[in-house]
């Protein structure tokens, strides 16, 4: 628990910096060894031979993140990159629809995938890439938006330190506080008593940036209703993480962040967050 609070409290800066400091052109590298940090971390999940691990890295991975990259340093004020976008949010939010059902009906619906290593792979990718791509996304409202170059860096760290407050704070009052169990089958040390303080803390955080950030111009019905939309979508993202690894009777991704694990396991609540906020905030345009 110690070893996790202090790499949360560490982290935290390091985010600001990256956000707020980096270019676009700087932050895109930062973002591209993140993902082949984390699509590594997720072939662990998977047993294959290597050839095949090879071939689905190059047509799961590799080539759509070129795409992105490209489409990326593209301007906005261009038709295509605004159906782009829109691909973006039907891939998104088809995938986690998908996931969500895919929890409903475990352990049954493991039957469909487990076997498959292909259809593992494309799930990997389905929850790492969207996580990407919402960042670049938001971080170029900054280049666009002529009244503030910040936005959509304030909206990105809002989701972020949102996620992270709330999966943080559901881990330790679940862990000193929990008595009952939220699944069993999924996650058996998630509990009902983390959850309701995780979103007692997260709530906190919303009402501070609500207050005193540059999101104060977004309406507060709106930014109440991606309170909520976020809390619902990191639960979603830990619980698929989680669902997963068990499958795969892996506890943790990997070992670069004491406390945490993997990277996987530390982004595994923002990988639906941030991406389900940003299709949120392209559809109605805040």
């Amino acid at each position: 628990m110690k070893n996790r609070l202090v790499s949360t409290i560490i982290l935290a800066p390091i985010t600001i910096v990256v956000l707020f400091m980096f270019s676009l052109i700087q932050l895109t590298c930062f973002l591209l060894l993140l993902n082949i940090l984390s699509i590594l971390e997720w072939n662990k999940l998977i047993i294959m031979s290597k050839i095949k691990k090879y071939i689905c890295f190059a047509i799961f991975h590799v080539i759509p993140i070129i795409l992105i990259i490209l489409i990326t340093f593209r301007t906005p004020k261009k038709i295509f990159y605004q159906y782009i976008q829109y691909v973006f949010i039907c891939i998104t939010l088809t995938w986690w629809l998908g996931a969500f059902f895919l929890l409903l009906f475990y352990p049954k619906s493991a039957k469909i995938w487990k076997k498959s290593t292909t259809l593992q792979t494309l799930f990997g990718n389905l929850i790492i890439i969207p996580l990407f791509w919402s960042i670049l996304i938001l971080q170029q409202e900054n280049y666009f938006v002529l009244h503030n170059n910040s936005i959509g860096t304030w909206k990105t760290l809002y989701v972020i330190i949102l996620t992270w407050g709330l999966d943080s704070s559901y881990y330790l009052i679940g862990k000193t506080l929990g008595k009952h169990k939220m699944s069993k089958t999924i996650s058996p040390k998630k509990t009902w008593e983390g959850l309701i303080g995780g979103i007692i803390i997260s709530s906190i955080i919303h009402l501070i940036f609500q207050k005193y950030t540059i999101l104060y111009y977004i309406s507060h019905t709106t930014l109440n209703i991606c309170f909520i939309i976020i809390v619902l979508a990191t639960i979603l993202g830990d619980l698929t993480e989680s669902m997963f690894k068990r499958v795969a009777n892996i506890k943790d991704t990997g070992k670069l962040i004491p406390g945490h694990g993997g990277i996987l396991d530390r982004i595994d609540s923002l990988s639906a967050a941030l991406p389900i906020f940003t299709c949120i905030a392209l559809l109605i345009k805040f």
